[in-house]
C-alpha cells in the first residue's frame, strides 16, 4: 500500500530507531508530557512554529494536536524519545505520492546540537520514499534557523523557493528526492 491511506493504518506500532536509545514512534494524546507543553511555550523553541507561537499552549490544546494528527489520513506526528523520554517531535504531513512535508519540533533544547535532527529526518525521509512511496519531501526551513538549516542541507535537501511567512520571516522552501537522501540509513 502506498500513499496516505497507509498512514493511517500503522497506527502505534511504527518505531523508527535512531540508534543511542533513541527512536521516532508516532503519538497519541496520552503521550503529551509537561516537557512537551512547556518546550512549546518558549520563545526560544515556539520562533520558528506557526501554531504555537500564535497562542498559549495548554495540555488540552497539545493533546488537541496531537489527537488531531493521529485521526488524520495524511499525517504522522512522530516523537523523538531519547533515553525514553519524548524529546521533540517530527512531523510528516500532506502526504501523498508526489510529495509529503516533513517538519521539526525539538522542545527539550538539552538535545538541541547533538545530531538528532539529522538522524531524525534520514529516518523519516527514508520511510516516505521507501514504505509511503512518496517521490519529493518538502520542508519550510526560516533563514535565521541555522540549526535547522544545516540539519536540512546534511541529509541532502536543497533550496527550491524563498518564501515570506505570516509574520514577515523570510523562509525557504526546500527539497528532498530518493537519490538526494545523504546519509546512511
Amino acid at each position: 500500500m502506498s500513499g496516505e491511506g497507509m498512514l493511517r493504518s500503522l497506527g502505534h506500532e511504527l518505531r523508527l530507531d535512531l540508534g543511542d536509545d533513541g527512536y521516532l514512534a508516532p503519538l497519541g494524546p496520552d503521550d503529551v508530557t509537561d516537557l512537551y507543553i512547556t518546550g512549546l511555550n518558549d520563545p526560544e523553541v515556539n520562533r520558528f512554529l506557526s501554531g504555537p507561537r500564535k497562542e498559549y499552549q495548554t495540555r488540552e490544546t497539545v493533546r488537541a494536536f496531537v489527537a488531531a494528527n493521529e485521526a488524520s489520513d495524511d499525517t504522522i506526528l512522530f516523537g523523538l524519545f531519547v533515553e525514553g523520554v519524548l524529546r521533540g517531535t517530527v512531523r510528516l504531513h500532506d502526504v501523498s505520492a508526489a510529495s509529503a512535508y516533513v517538519g521539526l519540533a525539538f522542545f527539550d533544547k538539552r538535545i538541541w546540537g547533538r545530531g538528532w535532527a539529522k538522524r531524525a529526518l534520514v529516518r523519516v525521509c527514508a520511510f516516505a520514499f521507501d514504505a509511503v512511496g512518496t517521490k519529493q519531501v518538502l520542508a519550510g526551513v526560516h533563514d535565521v534557523n541555522e540549526g535547522s538549516r544545516r540539519a536540512f542541507e546534511g541529509v541532502g535537501f536543497r533550496p527550491v523557493e524563498g518564501k515570506i511567512d505570516d509574520k514577515g520571516m523570510a523562509y525557504t522552501v526546500w527539497s528532498l528526492h530518493p537519490g538526494d537522501l545523504l546519509a546512511t540509513r
